[in-house]
């Protein structure tokens, strides 16, 4: 569950139930039936497997009920104070399938056979919350089918880890001490907050726990209480100091809103979803408030009096077969009926989360959501091989993981059929040096609890990599992040973090730094910009209907700063900048076929702008192709864009190259320009090419690419990484093989630069009444220039020839053979020298 409805969807809030072997009660047909579990007690940081077996079932293929609750007044027994927190089914010799692929969200009997006994593998990821909640939980299995027999019982016990003495204590009040409150503690601001650490207060309100040194923001949870995030106290851990009286104050709730979390394809037979956390926010407002569904999918959420956004843990959602996503409730009175549908997970996305030496990353929480409507979300835990596999639906899905200690690189994938299972592995790579520094403003001033990011320019938003971290009450931050490998530099590149949680009061730069592995750059100071004017408007299409649940950017001309919004579900958006002259674009738009106009405008300090509409059409064509090497080499990973006319505005529409090199455009009836991002093609080692124009009526229209090697493309070819690090052996001017020839020309020339290989220079001669000069040029060398030279004396000046033809010899593919025919001198003993002059105009 993404608490708060932060950004960073990785911190689920229900724990994963794990059950200890403590009680075996006699029951009905099962006279030896009893519950065998891996632990009794685990530390609140616990990461791995709890197994719990069950044995001596009635029958043959009998399914039981299990349930998990937090035994608040620490009694042992399950009474009214006890929270469910957790309720599932499994059944003996039972996993959940699709096409053949297991769904490990689903607990089933890991044994695979109906032997009248159960196994089920339950895992806690470093997102695992509530069940961390130090205390004691009663874990309850009974009959599902089959023979009844007396329910077992089990109890764990979660002890508080010691983080060398440092922590946090002091007490929850809302008017007066609030005994049998929760308290949670946050990292980050805004989209970048995440849950660290959570406990409960005594019989006095007072709390107390242990956290490993850095700042926080505690918020309070109480039925009839909401807390506001705008006014929730932030305090700074230090290492082997335990930070004391440190009050938490909730605000009573000024309605209810009640209801119940369903089985859509159950309906109209209602089905509830049982032990459920429910998070809910205040649309214009911080205020944020969680429930538990009980035994039956009912729940009563407290709340302010505005609208409010409700939305469930996916893990824990996903473990009951569905997908979840958020839903609104627009009124500012109590309400009741009010009910979330769920609907049922029809295909799978699986794979593992390995890192680039293929190690597997275990136990982290991967999550998953569609960018259009509707806007489904979904989450799953890998395990302790790294794998994973994501309950989803028809739909292009955002696949994306949080793994302390690495990164992991955002995917798309597209799932276009019902009951099917597709394959996308993640790499996860470890954080190897650091990014620190200082925000400051415009005005010099340190900017405290800003979310920041690292991101990777060279990769769009939606298959990106991202670093987060928030400035502490002096503008420090950390970002982790890695290099390309040895001496090997990699582009990260520092921005604010759009949130749509509260106001945002600052736009952002976006400086680049080069970062080596195991290299820390410190004393950065990155700048950000007062907000001083808003933008604000609708998205609509071709009809003026709304486009919703998407985002829209603003950058300004020079691409060096950017800021932006999300847009609601009613097409509305508000855009904070300052003065300048700006453009405006659209994010988040995958799969939804959107094509976005070119909008530009100017701004002016203190001065709003509103009822701005952006147009975006939707596509009724498209244009299609590849982008592929001179020697037929896929460039998976670049952006193709194009753009167009219509109604006097320009409409752009881009998309990025797969692994095998192809695209696909959503484009309109119209002429359009399409062309290859060049710095993409630089990054792997390629030449920009040229754009192509195609009129489309309707239907499919094919454009290729073809892109020659660069010459850092073809360095990286020939030279090992110690060669490349010395100019005197890969550099342009160097002449490795002795042959007289440099690098450079050895590339233009596609000769070896490690191999003497004269022969293939130019050579003059005569043919037909020509003077000539052959030579070899790379095809599609647009950064390479071949010019043909001439003077009338060998110590003479040479200036361009005038070639009158030139005759193609050989072409492969990739060189050609090229015979430039040039005028005979006039005149008795008149005689011509030619030669080639190469000049590199790219890297």
């Amino acid at each position: 569950m993404n608490l708060l409805a932060f950004a960073t969807p990785y911190r689920k809030f229900l724990a994963v139930a794990a059950l200890v072997a403590f009680a075996s009660l006699a029951s009905a047909g099962a006279a030896s039936a009893g519950v065998v579990l891996s632990q009794s007690s685990i530390e609140n940081n616990y990461v791995g497997p709890i197994d719990l077996t069950i044995t001596g079932l009635g029958s043959v293929g009998q399914s039981v009920v299990i349930e998990e609750f937090f035994d608040a007044n620490a009694n042992g027994t399950i009474d009214s104070a006890d929270l469910l927190v957790r309720k599932f089914n499994v059944t003996d010799g039972v996993v959940t399938s699709i096409a053949g692929q297991r769904n490990l969200n689903i607990p089933g009997d890991e044994d695979g056979v109906a032997d009248q006994q159960i196994k089920t593998r339950l895992l806690y990821s470093p997102g695992e919350i509530v069940g961390r909640i130090p205390g004691q939980y009663i874990f309850r299995v009974a009959a599902a089918s089959g023979p009844v027999f007396t329910p077992f019982t089990a109890i764990l016990v979660v002890t508080q880890h010691n983080y060398g003495g440092s922590g946090i204590s002091g007490q929850v009040t809302g008017g007066s001490p609030q005994l049998g409150s929760i308290v949670l503690f946050v990292t980050g601001s805004g989209g970048g907050k995440e849950i660290v650490a959570i406990t409960g207060t005594d019989a006095t309100g007072n709390y107390s726990l242990n956290l490993p040194p850095g700042n926080y923001q505690a918020i309070g949870v109480k039925a009839g209480f909401v807390q506001n995030l705008a006014t929730a106290p932030v305090v700074t851990v230090a290492s082997g100091i335990f930070s004391t009286n440190q009050t938490v104050t909730l605000t009573a709730s000024q309605r209810t809103i009640a209801g119940t979390v369903r089985d859509a394809g159950s309906l109209p037979l209602v089905v509830g979803v049982p032990g459920l956390a429910l998070q809910g926010s205040a649309s214009n407002s911080g205020f944020v408030a969680i429930t538990f569904t009980d035994a039956n999918g009912n729940f009563l959420l407290d709340a302010t009096a505005e609208p409010w956004k409700l939305q469930g843990a996916e893990v824990e959602i996903a473990q009951h077969g569905f997908v979840g996503f958020k839903s609104t409730e627009p009124s500012s009175g109590s309400v009741t009926g009010f009910n979330i549908d769920l609907p049922r997970v029809t295909s799978l996305i699986y794979g593992s989360v390995k890192t680039p030496a293929s190690v597997p990353v275990p136990f982290i929480d991967i999550s998953s959501n569609t960018n259009g409507l509707p806007n489904y979300k979904t989450a799953a835990v890998s395990d302790a091989n790294g794998n994973y596999t994501l309950g989803v639906t028809i739909g292009a899905w955002q696949v994306q993981a949080r793994a302390p200690g690495f990164l992991v690189q955002q995917q798309t994938v597209v799932v276009n059929n019902n009951a099917t299972a597709v394959l996308q592995d993640l790499v996860a790579h470890p954080i190897t040096a650091h990014l620190r520094g200082q925000i400051r403003d415009n005005l010099n001033q340190p900017v405290p609890n800003l979310p920041i990011i690292a991101v990777d320019p060279t990769l769009n938003g939606n298959n990106g990599i991202n670093s987060f971290a928030t400035s502490d009450a002096s503008g420090n931050f950390d970002l982790g992040v890695y290099g390309g490998g040895g001496a090997i530099s990699k582009t990260w590149q520092l921005q604010v973090l759009i949130t749509n949680n509260g106001p945002q009061n600052y736009v952002g730069t976006s400086p680049t730094f080069a970062v080596v592995d195991n290299v820390d750059q410190n004393n950065i100071t990155y700048l950000v910009y007062i907000v001083t004017a808003h933008l604000r408007g609708k998205v609509l299409d071709e009809t003026n209907a709304p486009i919703g649940n998407i985002a829209i950017f603003a950058g300004t001309n020079n691409g060096a700063i950017n800021t932006g919004s999300n847009v609601d579900a009613g097409g509305n958006f508000d855009i904070p900048l300052f003065a300048g002259n700006w453009q405006l674009g659209l994010s988040n738009i995958f799969g939804l076929g959107l094509i976005p106009q070119d909008y530009s405008i100017t701004v002016v300090n203190n001065v709003d702008q509103n009822g701005l509409v952006f147009r975006a059409l939707h596509g009724t064509a498209t244009i299609s192709g590849t982008v592929k090497s001179t020697t037929n080499v896929a460039i998976g990973g670049v952006n193709v864009f194009g753009s167009a006319t219509n109604g006097g505005n320009t409409y752009s529409s881009s998309a990025t190259t797969d692994a095998g090199g192809s695209y696909s455009l959503p484009v309109f009836s119209s002429t359009w320009t399409v062309g290859v991002d060049s710095n993409g093609l630089a990054t792997q080692g390629y030449q920009p090419v040229a754009s192509q124009s195609a009129f489309v009526p309707s239907g499919t229209v094919i454009l290729n690419f073809v892109a020659a090697q660069s010459f850092s493309g073809w360095r990286s070819q020939n030279f090992t990484p110690a060669e490349l690090a010395d100019p005197l052996k890969s550099g342009p001017l160097a002449d490795p093989d002795g042959d007289g020839i440099v690098n450079l020309v050895e590339f233009a020339l596609h000769l070896n630069p490690k191999l003497p290989d004269a022969q293939n220079l130019p050579s003059a001669g005569t043919a037909s009444g020509f003077v000539t000069l052959t030579y070899r040029r790379l095809v599609g060398a647009s950064t390479v220039q071949y010019i043909v030279q001439e003077s009338l004396a060998l110590s003479g000046a040479f200036s361009p020839a005038t070639v009158n033809s030139e005759t193609i010899l050989s072409d492969d593919g990739t060189v050609q053979t090229v015979r430039a025919n040039v005028s005979m001198p006039v005149g008795p003993g008149a005689q011509k020298f030619l030669r080639l002059n190469v000049i590199s105009s790219g890297p």
